[in-house]
């Protein structure tokens, strides 16, 4: 009968670890099935061009010409940037008498009819991802007198060519008969904004528009890559704003908000915590030994949500009025706040699995040491803390991971603003650390409720959530891993 119960009892252990397992294996399935929607996103890219005279202000932005035209493409359609002009069309000959001498248009490839000219030109979704050109008409007015135009350019408001997958070029399809011309061809990458000199053609009528210069605006994706490489590419940007004209979803500002508030966790956390864990292990009574590690593990059941709002009305405007001005605080809930709250939360694992570690060195080492001659601190310094430091690093990674993993503490303390530092000087560098971020668990969880299901923003939260989801769980396989060794034995 006892055999019985000793196989039951481990095949009872073996199936809830199988059970444990494959419900691991099922939810990172989950996460990684749900991201493939991010690998279904088409960049979008705007650039504004206009034709001018030599001699106009070139000073002044290409956006604030009202005959400057918009070349550019977003999956939507032109739904996707309903914000920015759309079916404009282009002004003709008589239009312009009096006003500019110089213009730009775009017409539809499918019908190049005069009267169809618009100033901006839209394509379809899946136009961008193969790549495609988009082409501009370049011509002067019979009113224009000098022998040259200039064409200026540059990126729309809030597109970021560098951030793009694409390499985009603005090249002269074609020149009018009876104007020679080397070829031009530019990089719109290396050269996101400036202007070329070309020699002027006249439209002496509307039907004329679309004889002269021919601009192309050519989006390609670069040889030998993959939609697969375009994806890590916006990952590794350092603009996570989803929801703009030109979405772009950089995970290094989370990283950089959820490492930087760990690490002030861990600054606080671990040393506290590891000079408890002595005082408790070596110096304490019975009783007050007790006592304490039984207000720790009160402190580890206190809900989170209850440690941001104390971090929230007693941390945050007490830091503000001691050293806010010194600091040059914005406001109270920055990455300094959400560190100091965090480092409270992780205080009780990192407590009692030091704790745990210390008591488990043999006795016999510490009486060595005594034997040797060596005092109390320095046997705790020479003896006891190495014999125990595997055990330490398990409580520093275990509270790592219960940081990272943190969610409700980041999304009210934070400040919720997904920021890259600035590492100009000491002083940008130093108001980073007390300026608004935002980490990788509060971007999903207040995101996730206003994503469009299944779309691009949807994929790219899971994505987030896959590595995330990896992290936690090699931090805890090995921290419990070096849990299970014997420090002194290592």
């Amino acid at each position: 009968m006892r055999k019985f119960k000793e196989w039951l009892i481990e095949r009872t252990v073996i199936v809830c670890g199988l059970i444990v397992a494959c419900t691991v294996c099922l939810v990172f399935l989950f996460l990684a099935l749900e991201s493939r929607y991010a690998f279904n996103a088409e960049s979008p890219f705007g650039y504004r061009i206009v034709a001018e005279s030599p001699g106009a202000d070139a000073g002044e932005s290409v956006a604030f010409s009202p005959y400057a035209s918009f070349v550019g493409a977003h999956p939507d359609g032109g739904e996707g940037l309903d914000e920015m002009e759309l079916d404009v069309f282009a002004p003709t000959l008589e239009e312009l008498s009096g006003v500019a001498t110089t213009a730009t248009c775009t017409l539809p490839e499918s019908n190049l009819q005069a009267n169809e000219a618009r100033r901006d030109d839209w394509r379809r979704p899946s136009e961008i991802g193969s790549g495609h050109s988009i082409r501009l008409y370049v011509f002067a007015t019979p009113e224009h007198t000098g022998k040259e135009m200039r064409v200026r350019w540059e990126p729309d408001a809030g597109f970021l060519p560098n951030d793009c997958p694409y390499d985009l070029r603005l090249r002269l399809a074609r020149v009018p008969t009876g104007i020679e011309l080397e070829p031009l061809e530019v990089d719109l990458k290396k050269q996101s904004s400036g202007s070329i000199r070309i020699p002027t053609w006249i439209a002496h009528s509307d039907s004329e528009r679309v004889d002269g210069y021919v601009l192309e605006v050519q989006a390609l994706r670069p040889k030998g890559t993959s939609q697969v490489s375009a994806v890590l590419g916006q990952l590794n940007s350092t603009h996570w704003s989803p929801t703009g004209a030109y979405a772009r979803f950089g995970i290094l500002p989370l990283l950089f908000g959820t490492a930087t508030m760990t690490l002030i966790a861990l600054g606080v956390a671990v040393p506290i915590g590891v000079l408890c864990a002595v005082f408790v292990s070596e110096f304490a009574s019975k009783r007050l030994r007790h006592l304490l590690k039984s207000t720790v593990e009160l402190l580890s059941s206190v809900p989170t949500v209850v440690l941001a709002y104390l971090g929230l009305m007693m941390l945050a405007p007490w830091l503000m009025s001691l050293v806010g001005s010194a600091l040059r605080m914005e406001s109270g809930r920055n990455l300094l706040t959400c560190g100091l709250v965090l480092g409270v939360l992780i205080l009780p694992t990192v407590v009692t699995v030091a704790e745990d570690a210390l008591g488990a060195v043999p006795r016999s080492l510490k009486e060595g040491g005594f034997a040797l001659g060596l005092e109390r601190s320095e046997v705790i310094r020479k003896v006891l803390l190495p014999a125990a430091k595997v055990g330490i690093v398990a409580a520093v990674l275990l509270g790592f991971s219960r940081a990272v993993g943190e969610t409700m503490i980041l999304w009210i303390l934070s400040g919720g603003t997904a920021t890259w530092p600035r590492l100009d000087n000491v002083s940008s560098a130093a108001s980073s650390l007390v300026g608004p971020a935002r980490g990788i668990p509060d971007t999903i969880a207040i995101e996730m409720a206003n994503v469009d299901f299944e779309g691009v923003q949807y994929g790219y939260l899971f994505l987030i959530g896959v590595l995330l989801f990896a992290l936690t769980m090699l931090l805890n396989v090995v921290g419990y891993s070096l849990i299970r060794r014997k420090a002194w034995r290592s």
